[in-house]
């Protein structure tokens, strides 16, 4: 009981987080797609349907760049981040199977109240999306993914 406890407390923290924080995840992956260089190239709030899993995946961003490309802005925190992270590369796993071609891109924000397990979380998501064959745009290269937007969607 006490761990089912602790596990519905960290979920329900967390959404409370989540949903209070109204804004985007990543400041600087928005401001970017809303500037005018992006008019016309970014569709914002993207959901599609997840073949064989019946279910709908919504990406906070999405491009064009000869496939579908669904960029995923994501929170990892909590106890929760293994969980979700498992979730994401199966759905980009079958996501892959749909008869347009489409990409799940993942952008990862790490956030840990307690600033000690940052490190072991980056290097268990990396291996988690490598494996899962998601591409994964980490904080040092959002920058470049933003450039490279901007000079292939169309």
């Amino acid at each position: 009981p006490e761990d089912m406890l602790n596990s519905l407390f960290d979920e329900l923290v967390t959404y409370k987080k989540q949903t209070q924080n109204s804004g985007p995840i990543i400041k600087e992956l928005d401001d970017a797609f809303h500037q005018a260089d992006f008019k016309d190239k970014i569709e914002f709030k993207v959901s599609v349907k997840i073949p064989v899993l019946d279910r709908k995946i919504t990406a906070a961003y999405a491009y064009q760049n000869g496939s579908l490309n669904l960029v995923k802005p994501e929170l990892f925190t909590g106890k929760k981040w293994i969980e979700k992270a498992s979730l994401l590369a199966t759905e980009g796993r079958f996501i892959k199977k749909r008869e347009t071609p489409t990409s799940l891109i993942i952008v990862p924000e790490i956030y840990e109240e307690d600033g000690g397990k940052r490190s072991n979380i980056f290097s268990s998501l990396e291996g988690i999306f490598e494996d899962a064959k998601i591409r994964t745009i980490w904080p040092d290269k959002r920058s470049e993914f933003i450039q490279e937007v901007k000079e292939q969607a169309h």
